[in-house]
């Protein structure tokens, strides 16, 4: 017995009949040279943009870390301090005030 000789009239059933991809092919191209090119050129522009991600993930943590050693270091907080510390430099460096200033000039 053949295939077409089991098949009911009415298609498939059962799971047969449930296609996940039947949506993405009406739209999927059909043609030999874009459907090539969709394979060379969508891995390219996700690689990229996980690259760019993790690139920028990374220059964003690094540049924030280095700003914040530099501000620890600029009101002499040190690291392990806590706000409590800064805190307590920001009320010295508030009771100086003119004297402060003057230094900036």
């Amino acid at each position: 017995m053949s295939l077409s000789q089991t098949a009911s009239p009415e298609g498939r059933r059962g799971l047969g009949r449930y296609d996940p991809f039947r949506l993405l092919k009406r739209y999927m191209p059909r043609g030999l040279f874009w459907r090539s090119l969709l394979i060379i050129v969508t891995p390219v522009i996700l690689l990229q943009g996980v690259v760019s991600y993790v690139f920028f993930e990374r220059d964003l943590e690094t540049t924030t870390h280095w700003m914040a050693r530099d501000n620890r270091r600029r009101h002499g907080v040190s690291g392990g301090a806590g706000g409590d510390a800064f805190e307590g430099r920001a009320r010295e460096l508030k009771g100086a005030g003119d004297a402060h200033a003057s230094t900036i000039r």
